[in-house]
């Protein structure tokens, strides 16, 4: 079952785009199937089509893939290299064609700004990475806003489970009785362990409201395993499967406690 599930998952899905539309409907049917009620936000996004792209450099033709939001470009012009943030700050790059690697591509970047800013569970399918803004994020914080329920606890899935790796986990505005709980449920799992904290995420906006966040990555995540998230290379063959059925339980052990 979990391989079929991420069988059909695991597409190109900028949001918007066909792919998106059939995995929300995929996992809407899930949903229900389980027993959960649906809420819809729908908002307003810009969609993108992709043709074939190429650096032309001294007479060699260069392919190069485009992001699902760049804007369109065809031109000419004097080619600027910069591989920090020091030579970016400080690079001449009006009508250069800048290329940006070393340090500042060792994780993926990301032009968006966050809102920093009983009980039930809401899965909330986030898909930010592949858009150029934080719609998703930020109209579901309007949502929870309007209601009268404090979110108690915000669990980030992005990118765990990674072959070769094991469950990491990052802590944000957790007090003292939930982490020595989560100290003792990872003192009984061998596979999952602490991680280095980091904003990059979906649970950012959540973490700068002061709201308890948990996020569930690979312990490899800094040191190879986002050489592959949003590339061709990011496919099932990468993923541990008996990695996730651990996780799934860890997540659910972490929810009883705030029951």
């Amino acid at each position: 079952m979990v391989r079929d599930i991420m069988k059909n998952l695991f597409k190109e899905r900028p949001v918007g785009s066909k792919n998106n539309r059939d995995i929300l409907l995929y996992l809407e049917n899930l949903m229900v199937k389980m027993g959960y009620d649906i809420k819809k936000l729908p908002f307003t996004c810009t969609t993108c089509e992709t043709g074939e792209s190429c650096f032309i450099l001294n007479d060699r033709s260069i392919e190069i893939q485009s992001s699902p939001f760049s804007q369109p470009f065809e031109g000419s012009g004097r080619l600027a290299f910069v591989k920090s943030l020091e030579e970016l700050e400080t690079a001449n790059c009006r009508d250069c064609i800048l290329v940006v690697g070393g340090e500042l591509v060792v994780t993926p970047l990301q032009p968006k700004e966050l809102v920093s800013s009983n009980y039930d569970i809401d899965i909330v399918p986030f898909n930010g990475e592949e858009y150029y803004e934080a719609s998703g994020e930020v109209e579901y914080l309007k949502y929870i806003s309007s209601g009268q329920d404090k979110v108690s606890l915000v669990i980030n899935i992005d990118s765990p489970c990674h072959a070769g790796s094991k469950i990491a986990v990052s802590l944000y505005n957790f007090a003292d009785p939930a982490r020595e709980t989560v100290d003792r449920l990872m003192q009984t799992q061998k596979e999952v362990v602490y991680g280095p904290e980091w904003y990059a995420g979906d649970h950012a906006a959540f973490a700068f409201r002061g709201i308890p966040c948990m996020v569930l990555s690979s312990s490899d995540l800094f040191e190879g395993g986002l050489d592959n998230t949003h590339t061709m290379r990011d496919t099932l063959d990468t993923v541990d499967l008996s990695q996730v059925e651990l996780a799934a339980d860890y997540i659910d052990q972490t929810i009883a406690f705030y029951k």
